[in-house]
């Protein structure tokens, strides 16, 4: 690395440093809501899927299982397109660090270049 600055191979280590804690912060605190929002609705879900069992189990007994059973599909089907939207439109991760990346090989080098 002879001709560099001290400093500027470090700056895109530092970034990505600063970017992996930002990433590791939000996923810890993505996960902790999860598991209690989780947490929450798995009780409340229970509750009222027994409340309905219950309520129609002498009259209809299979279609309030079957209606139960519908809805947890149902929920399921749209948590997981939710999930599917969301990476699509989400940055991905590191993404200045590997632009801080680039502009640095092209700064050493002085030529752009696509080596994928």
């Amino acid at each position: 690395m002879i001709g560099v600055p001290p400093g500027r191979p470090s700056r895109g280590l530092r970034l990505a440093a600063l970017e992996l804690d930002e990433v590791r912060e939000r996923t810890v605190e993505r996960l902790i809501i999860v598991l209690v929002a989780v947490l929450c609705f798995a009780f409340a879900v229970f509750g009222a899927s027994v409340l309905v069992v219950v309520v129609f189990w002498e009259t209809n007994r299979i279609a309030a299982l079957s209606m139960v059973i519908l809805a947890y599909v149902a929920i399921g089907l749209i948590a997981l397109w939710r999930l599917s939207a969301r990476g699509r439109t989400e940055r991905p991760p590191f993404a200045e660090t590997i632009a801080q990346f680039e502009r640095d090989r092209v700064w050493l080098t002085g030529k752009p270049g696509d080596d994928k």
